[in-house]
């Protein structure tokens, strides 16, 4: 039976606990219900002296509870009932060695929770051990057991009634790098058009301007984990699954709950939406406790870039529509290439928007959008779009309807797997503002 049962150990372990000690006592092997009747409140929360009660499951990998072990709300940890080598009994089986004495007495089945319960104290002896080297200090009965307990792995489907977890060694030293949010920082990702961030002021800007203007990206990631350390400390951003800035610690290394940041590095990025996405541990060369948030996404607007009257341009694709991550995470926006035209003058003709692709299989669709751009919002609702699967798409606006001060808001969308493209009038497109003539009529009308 648990050593509790008997009230003057019990009263003891309490007193034990307050003193820092940590105890992990064996379950008990009846198959006994510690919440029965029986025990009044003796096994119950509402006496707990901070103690572990351990009990036990089978060592065949399904976690399932041994069919001896006692159960009960008290009963917070488990560990394997069987198949234990140890000191005693004498029947290791093995025929090579012959003990002389009972002294050299060995067993490689030992069972029952009094094997459950010491291979749990040795886990938390490890953990106890780190902690005092990294801290300074012991760590408290209350946070061995949150230990022990947050980072465990559930009983299988066969239990009598609560077994508790089995800790996880592994786990509770993990460590656990995921995006930072920074008092001072609008996000744990923040791109600006100025160099000046700090790691307590770095506040989105208004607005973004392309390229050939820099952007200037900032990023603050942490390793949230209490035992855990992160090496190497990498962390990037991407945009539209592009690498465009990263950081690494100098000293290879983010130590248990250590925070980190990095700014104001520059690369200049196209007009237009694109999706970025801040990843630490971008590699996967880091070991740790959960591998599932580690990145953090935006999605960000830049002003379109400014295109004179017939300007021709040849550029490399534009972003896929949808990259990795990005629908799943809820952003539901094309990324695009954004441009600007020239405002109407009073002649009354059309703005044209207009893509050319260097295959005749490449999608490329060309939109035009009437909305205010910030960064974060614009090149979303579009009012027309071009999207045939030709060799060229186009858009345009004419003053006659829109009025003269209005300008053409055009992007162009890859809808394909991406290729290089010859655009006209905006980017790897045409973006044309032409009287119709007879030789023109493929790239303006009236």
């Amino acid at each position: 039976m648990n050593p509790e049962y008997d009230a003057a150990v019990k009263v003891a372990i309490e007193a034990g606990v307050a003193d820092g000690i940590h105890y992990f006592l064996a379950a008990g092997n009846g198959c006994v219900n510690l919440d029965h009747a029986t025990f009044g409140t003796t096994f119950r929360n509402s006496t707990d002296t901070g103690s572990n009660y351990v009990s036990a499951i089978n060592s065949t990998g399904d976690h399932d509870a041994s069919c001896f072990t006692n159960w009960g709300e008290r009963c917070d940890l488990n560990a394997w009932g069987d198949g234990s080598f140890t000191l005693g009994y004498g029947n290791d089986g093995d025929p090579g060695f012959t003990p002389t004495s009972a002294n050299e007495w060995y067993t490689s089945s030992f069972s029952g929770t009094s094997n459950a319960s010491p291979t749990v104290a040795g886990c938390a002896g490890v953990v106890h051990n780190i902690y005092r080297n990294y801290y300074g200090t012991t760590i408290s009965t209350s946070l061995m057991r949150s230990y022990l307990n947050d980072f465990g792995t559930a009983p299988g489907n066969v239990t009598p009634g609560n077994i508790g977890v089995m800790p996880n060694l592994q786990g509770i030293l993990a460590p656990d790098m995921n995006p930072d949010q920074r008092t001072g920082w609008s996000s744990p990702m923040v791109p600006r058009t100025t160099n000046d961030a700090t790691g307590d002021d770095c506040i989105l800007s208004s607005t973004l301007n392309p390229a050939p203007s820099t952007t200037y990206w900032n990023a603050s990631i942490e390793n949230d984990r209490p035992l855990g350390w992160a090496t190497p400390a990498k962390y990037r951003v991407y945009i539209d699954d592009a690498f465009v800035a990263g950081w690494q610690e100098s000293d290879d290394t983010l130590s248990p709950l250590e925070r980190t940041y990095g700014i104001n590095a520059g690369v200049a990025t196209r007009g237009g939406r694109h999706f970025a996405r801040l990843t630490a541990d971008p590699l996967a060369e880091v070991d740790e406790w959960d591998e599932n948030d580690n990145s953090w996404y935006g999605h960000y607007v830049w002003n379109g870039r400014q295109l004179a009257n017939g300007s021709v341009l040849t550029l490399s694709q534009p972003p896929i529509d949808f990259v990795t991550d990005q629908v799943s995470e809820g952003f539901v926006n094309p990324n695009c290439d954004g441009y600007n035209g020239t405002q109407f003058q009073n002649d009354g003709w059309w703005d044209i928007l207009m893509v050319m692709a260097e295959t005749s299989t490449a999608d490329y669709d060309a939109r035009v959008y009437s909305e205010a751009i910030t960064s974060t919002n614009g090149f979303d609702t579009y009012e027309q779009q071009s999207s045939y699967i030709t060799f060229s798409d186009f858009v345009g606006v004419n003053a006659n309807v829109l009025g003269q001060s209005v300008e053409l808001l055009g992007s162009v969308v890859n809808m394909d797997d991406g290729r290089r493209i010859i655009a006209s009038k905006p980017g790897p497109r045409r973006f044309s503002r032409h009287r119709a003539s007879a030789a023109q009529t493929t790239a303006a009308s009236r």
